[in-house]
């Protein structure tokens, strides 16, 4: 009876044991499965949407290019050397009044297919000017002679083809300037010489001051520019029959 005592003591510990490591084992399960739990909702990131802006419209930047000189002018080229005359009844304009000067243009090196005063020499180009001047025809002729502005020689070629020398005859001028409105005529005669290279020069001379003249002639009738030289014969007339005049 003693020895049964002895042995009652040890298995209630057993028992115990195997109950408290049952429960510790159940505990951790419990922690496990509690802790991967959280794990799965902290690693579960929910997508931000991303706004993307579609352009309605596609635009396509235009270089503009604006020339000026002074006193006011605007570049263009007469690609075939005809001219748009403006018909006018009076040589006295009302205000400011944009008018025509007409240059040679000489063959550009980069496009020599180009059109130039050189291949043909009814080849003329104008560029635009505001005058409030009374004398418009004298004004243009002048601006004629002086020829285009560095910037237009270097940007375009263009050159202006009269060249003067010599004493004047007619007070220092380079020119006097007649209009004869009823027979729809503009005399120019040169008071100075006129330095020519040939029938070329002549021609080109011939064109930018016709062109320029034509302007101030009115269109319904017959247009007619008498240019004359120094000693009042025709200029480039190399008959000397004087055939402009008639």
């Amino acid at each position: 009876m003693y020895e049964e005592k002895k042995k009652s003591p040890i298995l209630v510990i057993l028992i115990g044991i195997i109950l408290v490591l049952l429960l510790l084992i159940a505990f951790f399960l419990w922690r496990s499965s509690s802790g991967g739990s959280n794990n799965d909702t902290s690693n579960t990131t929910t997508p931000t949407p991303t706004a993307t802006s579609t352009p309605t419209s596609t635009s396509t930047p235009t270089a503009t290019v604006t020339m000026t000189s002074s006193p006011t002018s605007t570049p263009t080229i007469s690609p075939t050397g005809t001219v748009v005359a403006t018909p006018t009844t009076s040589a006295t304009p009302t205000g400011p009044r944009q008018v025509k000067v007409f240059y040679s243009q000489g063959t550009n090196p980069t496009n020599p297919s180009a059109p130039d005063s050189i291949k043909n020499f009814a080849y003329a180009v104008y560029r635009l000017f505001t005058s409030t001047r009374g004398d418009i025809e004298t004004y243009v002729m002048e601006k004629t002679i002086d020829g285009p502005s560095t910037a237009d020689q270097n940007a375009y070629y263009w050159f202006g083809p009269i060249k003067l020398t010599g004493e004047s005859n007619c007070g220092g001028r380079d020119f006097t300037l007649s209009k004869d409105e009823s027979a729809n005529k503009i005399i120019v005669q040169f008071c100075k010489d006129v330095t020519s290279a040939g029938t070329g020069d002549d021609a080109r001379i011939k064109t930018v001051i016709s062109y320029g003249m034509h302007q101030f002639l009115s269109e319904s009738a017959v247009k007619k520019v008498v240019i004359l030289n120094k000693e009042g014969n025709c200029f480039g007339d190399q008959s000397g029959l004087n055939v402009c005049k008639n």
